[in-house]
């Protein structure tokens, strides 16, 4: 044999996975010992920079949980539930060792001061932070459907604004690193156009892409792109649940269920088809400090 590639449907993601499985192909098993070795070099080659420590014996056990969790249980059906059209029907990702995951993320917050200069701690940080907030959203939801079931506006009314705010706190820290930016893929598209029609032709199919994939209201591949990107969060998905939420807080004041034919046509014309016949010009740097957005107090 003389080499190996993969070629990935999904990219930019998962790094580890990646080099650990092509790292694999030439050398033999590792035992639980040697792996956590493996972790640990992994670990210095990616964060250690020339103003950064040495990384110390903790990351090995950080990250190990983190890829425990995350990859482990991944349930594509059900997965990022704030990107999925919002209904009664959705069911959260099945993750049973969540406080495993959340010891971890703050044992990585704690290494902070000792890697502000690391872009790559930073990108991790970011990633696993919204990773975070999405399972924090996917509690509320559990939540959400209890109140509406018991037809408690009160309480409804409070989870769901707790839902919005969470959004708006991934929107922000999405928002301060360059890798999680909207612009970048629209702008992308844009200048492959030739002239005013095709870059307006272009930016609609890359908006498209990332949402409906056209304007079947029928289709069976939304959010099959889905991306948690700063811009697509704040004016795609947040306006998607505010719709929803005044439809439910409707049927629980009218004693009905909810209209799902109406539901559909308000979210088309209220929250998606204004985010993909937009022109709205997004951020092309991050706004904010990765480092401290998200972990105040």
């Amino acid at each position: 044999m003389i080499g190996i590639g993969i070629t990935m449907e999904g990219i930019e993601q998962n790094e580890i996975m990646y080099e650990f499985m092509l790292e694999k192909t030439w050398r033999s098993t590792l035992n639980g010992s040697q792996f956590s070795d493996w972790v640990l070099n992994y670990a210095a080659r990616r964060y250690t920079t020339k103003n950064t420590p040495y990384v110390d014996q903790d990351f090995p056990l950080i990250l190990i949980k983190i890829i425990n969790v995350i990859y482990n249980t991944y349930d594509y059906q059900n997965k990022q539930l704030f990107t999925k059209r919002p209904n009664f029907s959705l069911r959260p990702e099945g993750i049973s060792n969540l406080e495993q995951f959340y010891s971890a993320w703050d044992d990585l917050v704690g290494k902070i001061d000792h890697f502000q200069s690391s872009p790559l701690f930073r990108y991790d940080l970011i990633d696993f932070s919204k990773e975070v907030l999405r399972y924090f959203f996917d509690s509320e939801y559990a939540k959400l459907k209890i109140a509406w079931n018991q037809i408690d506006l009160y309480k409804f009314s409070e989870i769901s604004a707790n839902m919005i705010e969470l959004l708006d706190d991934m929107e922000e820290l999405l928002g301060s690193d360059d890798h999680f930016l909207l612009s970048h893929w629209l702008n992308g598209a844009k200048l492959k156009g030739n002239n005013r029609d095709e870059r307006a032709l272009y930016e609609f199919n890359a908006r498209s892409q990332l949402t409906l994939w056209g304007l079947n209201s029928t289709s069976e591949v939304f959010d099959y792109a889905c991306k948690a990107w700063s811009g697509l969060v704040a004016d795609y998905y947040k306006p998607r649940w505010s719709v929803f939420f005044k439809e439910a807080e409707l049927s629980i004041i009218r004693g009905e269920p909810i209209d799902n034919r109406l539901l559909i046509e308000n979210l088309l014309l209220n929250a998606e088809f204004p985010f993909i016949f937009s022109k709205k010009d997004y951020p092309l740097k991050p706004i904010g400090n990765s480092m401290t957005i998200g972990f105040r107090g």
